[in-house]
């Protein structure tokens, strides 16, 4: 759970890597893992939470041995905010701001955002 902008980053990344170790990743899978972990939970800060600092981002992480894939699901409240809508990447005055988001597309299989009872919802597929 991410509830401040301060994070323990290098915490996050630790825990990630263990979860990586324990399903037999290896360590390339391992870094992409974090790095869309981290990418997307800086999206929702600047999304979901702006000028807010009242975060609070559920992060759950899953892999199924059956197609050897992890699934991230970002979860939180805050105001709507779909991270992969085209809309939003092409008004931005500050298109260096979404190259996490590229980075998350380029390396997943699937994405999808939702958004009901006030909570916003991302599901990773890599």
């Amino acid at each position: 759970q991410i509830n401040k902008r301060n994070f323990d980053l290098i915490h996050l990344q630790g825990e990630i890597q263990t979860f990586a170790c324990k399903y037999g990743l290896s360590d390339l899978e391992s870094y992409r893992l974090q790095i869309c972990v981290e990418e997307m939970i800086y999206e929702l800060m600047n999304g979901c939470f702006a000028n807010n600092n009242n975060i609070n981002i559920d992060v759950d992480i899953s892999y199924y041995e059956n197609d050897a894939s992890c699934r991230m699901k970002f979860t939180c409240k805050g105001k709507k905010f779909n991270p992969f809508d085209e809309n939003l990447q092409q008004n931005d005055d500050e298109n260096l701001e979404h190259l996490g988001l590229a980075i998350i597309k380029g390396k997943s299989k699937t994405y999808n955002y939702i958004f009901h009872d006030d909570i916003n919802e991302v599901d990773i597929e890599l």
